[in-house]
């Protein structure tokens, strides 16, 4: 994937474009994206994807610190690019963008640098200053110069609208299943692999303790997971605990531990990541260590077991 900046002469021009935030690129973006390259390629042109960095609650501190995302911008462009979109535009956002209003930022990124021949957009994509360009604002301004202009809208599973809100709720809920339904793939997160405090390898079962660096990266609800873990180029099985871990520590500090089946090598420094299959549990507080590792046993076969049938 080729990753442009405003203005740069190198981008593709005269193609088919789309703008959006694509949190998540769930399964109503990636309709989106399959519109935006049967568009270009009935067209013969490029297809293009548009984006803004950072989040602008995060420029304008509206409620920045309760910002959660489902994507980095790493993992935004990583999925963009296995929807087979190969050209990515990153709009920084600033207070200067903020205050363009709709026909600026119309014209002056769609046509006067990209000179586009057709923009495709979701139901509920604005553009300009407050949001004000709505898709009837976007429509005129399209036939004022010269740009067909297309909207998808809603996509639905089980009659119900997806979108990158509903997604975050079902994560912060540890709904990762429903999540899958509507993203389209298992959630994930990546973080470094760093030392911990050992006390799960004393009870025979030994943790990779995660510390994600993105500070607006979604971290599901508190709990056990069955997940696949991603590891210098393996993909193994793993369970995960989310939370405070009552039973051992009185530690107010919450981790993020993955208990690796059948592995045992030591990456300390590593990056790792963890797709979400299946939530198995609330985190609890045990009465004692051997009730606990009693628990642990019964949570590795139950995730072993639901990795297996995912895996058929």
């Amino acid at each position: 994937m080729k990753i442009y900046r405003p203005f740069e002469k190198e981008v593709p021009t005269e193609g088919v474009a789309t703008l959006g935030f694509f949190d998540g690129v769930h399964i109503g973006h990636q309709t989106i994206l399959q519109k935006v390259k049967e568009e270009a390629k009935t067209l013969n042109v490029e297809p293009l994807v548009l984006t803004l960095w950072p989040h602008p609650r995060i420029v304008l501190g509206k409620n920045a610190d309760q910002l959660l995302l489902i994507n980095t911008l790493d993992e935004k462009t990583s999925l963009i690019a296995h929807n087979g979109l190969e050209h990515f535009v990153v709009i920084p956002f600033t207070f200067q963008l903020a205050e363009l209003s709709a026909e600026d930022f119309f014209k002056s990124y769609f046509v006067e640098w990209l000179k586009i021949k057709k923009l495709v957009v979701g139901y509920d994509h604005h553009i300009g200053k407050n949001g004000s360009g709505d898709f009837e604002t976007m429509l005129r301004l399209g036939n004022r110069y010269g740009v067909l202009v297309e909207k998808i809208e809603a996509q639905t599973h089980e009659d119900i609208s997806i979108s990158s809100t509903k997604i975050r709720n079902l994560l912060s809920l540890g709904d990762v299943n429903k999540a899958h339904k509507y993203l389209g793939y298992n959630y994930f997160l990546s973080g470094i692999v760093e030392k911990g405090f050992q006390l799960g390898r004393k009870i025979g079962f030994p943790t990779a303790n995660i510390k994600v660096l993105e500070k607006h990266k979604l971290i599901p609800a508190d709990g056990v997971y069955a997940v696949k873990v991603l590891i210098n180029g393996l993909i193994l099985n793993g369970m995960l605990n989310i939370g405070y871990r009552p039973t051992i520590s009185k530690d107010q500090h919450k981790t993020i531990e993955v208990n690796i089946f059948d592995f045992s090598s030591s990456i300390y420094g590593s990056t790792i990541t963890l797709q979400f299959v299946s939530r198995i549990r609330n985190e609890m507080k045990f009465s004692g260590i051997n009730e606990l590792k009693q628990q642990l046993e019964q949570d590795r076969l139950k995730a072993k077991q639901i990795l297996l049938s995912n895996s058929i």
